[in-house]
Parts: C-alpha cells; sequence; structure tokens
C-alpha cells in the first residue's frame, strides 16, 4: 500500500509540479550557447502543458528537441522521467532520472528525484543513497521533502529506526512537512507508542491533506488501543463510507462485500 502512495503523492501531474516546482529541479547547465539553453528551456516548459493536457507523445517530441539543444539539460531529463512514468515505462523512466542526477551530481533536486523513483520500485538501498546526496547541497530549496521521502522509503524497507530519524529530520527542517505527519505516526504505531501516534495523526488531519484509507484505518486502531471505542468507531465508519473497496477497509471488515 505504501508503495502506491509513494508514487501517488509524487507520480504524474503531481510528480511535475512537486518535483519541477517544489524540489526546484531546473538550474541552467552553462553548457553550449545562451540561445540553445533558452530553447530547451523553452522545449522543456511546451513538454509540462502538453503533459497537463495528457498529450505525452507531443510532449515527449518537445523533450527530444530540448535535450538536442541542450544535452546537458537537466531539467528536460527530469521532466522526461515524469513522463515515462506517466506511459508506464519505467526502464526509460529510470534512465531518464539517472541521466538528469548524473548531469548534476552534488544538487539536490535531481537526486530527490531520482531517490523517489527508486523507492517507488523498491530499490530501497539506491534510493537511500539518492536523498542523502540531496540532504548533502547546502543550496537545496526544499531539503525537508528529501528527508520526508528518506523516511517513508525507509519504512518501506522495513527500517523503521532509519525512518523515524529520517522523518523526525524532516520536521526539524521544516514543522510545516505535513507529509511526515502520517508515515511518523506508522512508524510509531509499529513501535507501540499509540499515544504518540495519535498526536501525529491528528496533526495529519489538520494539516488540510486529504485524509486517505491509510489514515482512517491507522486512526481506529490507535483509538482502539487508547480505549477510546466511540473515536475508533467513528474512522471506522469513514473508511467504510468513503473507501469501501480497499484493501484497509476489507481488511477491517467495513469494506463492501462482493455479491455471491
Amino acid at each position: 500500500m505504501m508503495i502506491r502512495k509513494l508514487v501517488r503523492v509524487f507520480g504524474a501531474v503531481a510528480a511535475l509540479n512537486a518535483c519541477l516546482i517544489g524540489c526546484g529541479v531546473g538550474a541552467k547547465q552553462p553548457t553550449g550557447s545562451a540561445t540553445n539553453i533558452d530553447a530547451a528551456d523553452t522545449q522543456v516548459r511546451l513538454a509540462v502543458g502538453y503533459m497537463n493536457g495528457g498529450k505525452y507523445e507531443l510532449a515527449l517530441e518537445r523533450l527530444q528537441r530540448a535535450v538536442s539543444f541542450n544535452s546537458s539539460s537537466s531539467e528536460a531529463y527530469s521532466t522526461m522521467g515524469v513522463l515515462y512514468e506517466q506511459i508506464n515505462d519505467s526502464v526509460n523512466a529510470e534512465k531518464s532520472y539517472r541521466r538528469a542526477a548524473s548531469l548534476e551530481p552534488k544538487k539536490g533536486a535531481p537526486h530527490n528525484n531520482y531517490g523517489r523513483f527508486l523507492c517507488g520500485i523498491g530499490k530501497y538501498e539506491e534510493a537511500e543513497r539518492e536523498f542523502m546526496i540531496a540532504l548533502e547541497d547546502p543550496f537545496y530549496k526544499t531539503p525537508a521533502m528529501a528527508a520526508t521521502n528518506a523516511g517513508t522509503c525507509a519504512k518501506l524497507a522495513g527500517k523503521t529506526e532509519d525512518a523515524e530519524r529520517h522523518l523526525r529530520r524532516a520536521l526539524a527542517l521544516d514543522p510545516r512537512q505535513s507529509g511526515a505527519f502520517l508515515p511518523l505516526a506508522m512508524v510509531l504505531d509499529t513501535r507501540g507508542e499509540a499515544m504518540k501516534a495519535r498526536a501525529f495523526l491528528q496533526r495529519h488531519e489538520g494539516s488540510g491533506l486529504p485524509l486517505n484509507a491509510e489514515f482512517f484505518a491507522l486512526a481506529a486502531r490507535v483509538e482502539t488501543r487508547l480505549g477510546d471505542a466511540s473515536a475508533a468507531a467513528e474512522y471506522l465508519a469513514q473508511l467504510g463510507k468513503q473507501f469501501p473497496n480497499s484493501d484497509e477497509a476489507k481488511r477491517m471488515g467495513v469494506g463492501q462485500i462482493a455479491p455471491e
């Protein structure tokens, strides 16, 4: 479930916005003429527009033009990685993200993007290395995002201590990094610290982020452990109402029952 969540949060159009804006990808490389660099940047912007409209073939053509103008454009390759993810071509997506990271070996954004992708396909150790490179960049504008990704990925790998360390680092870097709340609550619940897990669930609930099936299932479990049957029942009711077909709902007995 968490792998799907990781990809869902940073994949598709969300990846375009998070990785090309929030992560700060796109620092110009001092390669080629200024005219070619500007032309490549223009092609990337056009490609993003096509991608947002679901016109992936046209977007790919623009990105191929971009790298023909500037073969050192990390932005073009990162965007190409997102595009290939959109069309479920993981082989070329990985090649594109790897190329983007190699072009900017010390820049945080492309390494965070590459790490996020690697984690989504289960390459946890490789992903961890990429996140650490991202966090070593003193000029990276959104290090809390990389730390959150590292923590979420560590949790997927079953490394709960590393997960907690990365997630707490994310919140130390930016207390408003709401993406860390739910995975940290999950880690704390795994360790049997229900009261602390509840605190982060409450922060997640008040953050404005969408409440998914994982949230309601975890909240119900935590409230049950803390002895608040009423709160647990309410969370279960919401789980069954909002996500009746989810694995969490079925596992907790509130999902839809298929007809015989």
